[in-house]
């Protein structure tokens, strides 16, 4: 009812579009359109339906139609002011509380949607822990501790779910629980007699969830938060990678993968020896060549290592049309580069062809590998260009792909504050999976008895408190013109007693005692009641240990933080889209009514209280 309103207002009554109702109110276009097309509704009440009604009456004054305003929600031809706003709220928001308690009921029938959600209670039923399960089919507690939380999500089909539903099955009919199975499963209590019919039953209500496939995403996560920036990897001297048989080949042509190589590793020593500017690249080739021998790669590796610590700067072009896997393979090869802040990465906006295949390797005033041949063919022909008229022709074809080109990743260890708040300042819905509560929803008071305890300089606090100002404005603009949705991980008491969990903030590496958790988090819970555009999600365990992700449907920025801070930006459409997935997916699993969030809570709250150090400051480190 509530969509079907608002259209009625905004159509019939003042008469606008979505974009007329953003020039004329200030409101987020493409705010107001999600709540147009039913992708969003607002809880009576609330400060952004408040908001929203205040709009509705702004642009009716603009437009003249205050008075088919009132004759149409049924207020007194006098009402204006908040009279006025009262009435435009209880007219579109009638109903709305019974629409609400249906959704709600919807989101419980929904509530083993996702395989975490059907493993957990099977896992109670059964009486083990993780490490127990995971020792019964032979793989790592930690990865049963990730299916049971939604961090990560087998294939449908990966035997894994056999082996869990076999050995799950064993012991609940060990037990003699096979009827409160039968209950979980919705299955026939006599079909669960028999040990092998019920892990077969089981197996298959496991294996029976809805859920995006995010394992690229997943694993590409992972190898991020396993990635050590600090940790040289093993390199050639350039003079290993590159001899001098190599550089001394005046060949104009090289056939296969194997010229394809030598060819390379002509190009890249000679960009080395000779301190050339800039490498141009790019190639819709497949990464075979590059990566299918691992004594080419380590050559490959090296050079361009090399020649980026020499001052050199790389502009590619990263084929990404085959999809997310491919393009996430490709920036994982190129990772120790990135970090290097010599390499910019881009993607094309034209679509791949299937029948043909490019390759443009340049030094626009050195050198070129060119090559185009049949996809996917065996008779591809390198040409080793260095005539100056020949390398003018391909700088200009390079110049012309680049212009229908975006970035693809951008790395930054210049972090003087916050990057997220680029993300802030956007539109739309973003997503936050975080070791801490973001900062701009923690009280001020609670903030500066933090800093009064860590006695830290002057400077220091100050960089920390503007940090906290300008991310509590960004919050409460994000919350006009978008939503902000953020899972945390509750601390263990050894992890408070370690001093682990930490404020989230690069200024200054402060820890919250369990007291001083507790109070932000009931903080930003409070705030989750007040804004409907705000949702905490706390998790059971922290999905990384080293990262923060923050993701909207146009972009997504990998903060890692150990050590000095690095900055990862990605710009693709489908990527960023990837990552709005898995954080979705963790949202829906780990959604709770307010009853159970206090439940939560509480049980939290008792279990620091148990703990003799839950109110010791934790150790700074200095």
């Amino acid at each position: 009812m509530f969509t079907e309103r608002l259209n009625e207002l905004l159509s019939e009554v003042c008469r606008t579009s979505a974009g007329e109702f953003s020039r004329i109110t200030g409101y987020d276009r493409s705010y107001i359109s999600h709540m147009r097309s039913g992708g969003r509704t607002l809880k009576p009440g609330r400060r952004a339906a408040q908001r929203l009604v205040q709009a509705i009456c702004v642009c009716a004054a603009a437009q003249g139609a205050e008075h088919a305003l009132r004759r149409r929600v049924g207020a007194p031809e006098t009402a204006q002011g908040e009279a006025l706003c009262s009435a435009v709220s209880d007219w579109l928001f009638e109903g709305e509380n019974k629409e609400a308690e249906k959704r709600a009921a919807q989101r419980q029938r929904c509530s083993r949607s996702s395989f975490g959600s059907r493993l957990e209670p099977a896992m109670e039923l059964a009486e083990v822990s993780s490490a127990r399960l995971a020792r019964s089919v032979n793989v790592d507690a930690s990865l049963i501790a990730k299916y049971r939380s939604g961090v990560r999500v087998p294939q449908m089909n990966h035997p894994i779910i056999h082996s869990i539903a076999a050995a799950l099955s064993a012991r609940i009919c060990a037990l003699e629980r096979t009827g409160a199975l039968a209950r979980l499963i919705g299955a026939p209590a006599d079909c669960l007699r028999d040990e092998g019919e019920g892990a077969r039953l089981l197996e298959a209500w496991l294996r029976d969830f809805s859920a995006v496939d995010t394992s690229v995403i997943e694993n590409f996560l992972e190898g991020m938060d396993a990635f050590a920036p600090e940790e040289e990897p093993p390199l050639l001297r350039p003079e290993e990678a590159a001899d001098e048989s190599v550089l001394n080949d005046r060949a104009s042509f090289y056939d296969g993968v194997a010229g394809l190589r030598r060819a390379v590793l002509r190009f890249l020593g000679g960009a080395v020896r000779g301190g050339w500017k800039e490498l141009w690249l790019y190639s819709d080739q497949g990464m075979e060549w590059m990566l299918g021998e691992r004594d080419f790669t380590l050559r490959w590796a090296s050079l361009m290592i090399a020649y980026v610590r020499g001052g050199g700067r790389i502009r590619i072009i990263h084929h990404v049309d085959r999809g997310l896997e491919e393009m996430v393979a490709a920036i994982q090869s190129w990772m120790p580069l990135y970090l290097s802040g010599g390499v910019e990465g881009w993607y094309s906006l034209r679509g791949g062809g299937e029948r043909f295949s490019h390759t443009l390797f340049l030094a626009p005033e050195n050198a070129c590998v060119e090559c185009t041949c049949v996809a996917g063919g065996e008779r591809a022909r390198y040409r080793y260009v260095t005539d100056e008229a020949e390398l003018a022709h391909e700088r200009a074809v390079f110049e012309e792909l680049l212009a229908d080109c975006r970035p693809l990743l951008n790395m930054s260890r210049d972090i003087g504050g916050d990057k997220s708040s680029l993300m802030l300042r956007g539109s739309g819905d973003i997503h936050l999976l975080t070791r801490s509560i973001s900062l701009g929803t923690m009280p001020e008071t609670l903030l500066r008895d933090i800093l009064r305890r860590a006695a830290l300089p002057k400077e220091t606090e100050r960089k920390v408190l503007d940090d906290w100002a300008e991310r509590r404005a960004l919050l409460a603009e994000r919350l006009t013109h978008g939503t902000l949705h953020e899972c945390v991980a509750l601390p263990t008491e050894e992890a408070f007693a370690a001093g682990d969990v930490t404020l989230d903030t690069v200024f200054a590496p402060l820890c919250y005692t369990a007291r001083e958790f507790s109070e932000h988090l009931r903080g930003a819970l409070a705030l989750s009641e007040q804004e409907d555009g705000y949702r905490v999600y706390p998790l059971a365990e922290p999905p990384f240990a080293r990262i923060r992700l923050s993701a909207s449907e146009y972009m997504a920025e990998i903060l890692y933080l150990s050590g000095r801070p690095i900055n990862f930006t990605a710009n693709h459409p489908l990527m960023a889209r990837a990552f709005v997935d898995f954080a979705g997916r963790l949202e829906r699993h780990h959604s709770m009514d307010r009853r159970a969030m206090e439940n939560r809570m509480k049980q939290y709250e008792t279990e620091r209280d148990h703990s003799r150090e839950a109110d010791d400051p934790p150790p700074d480190h200095k």
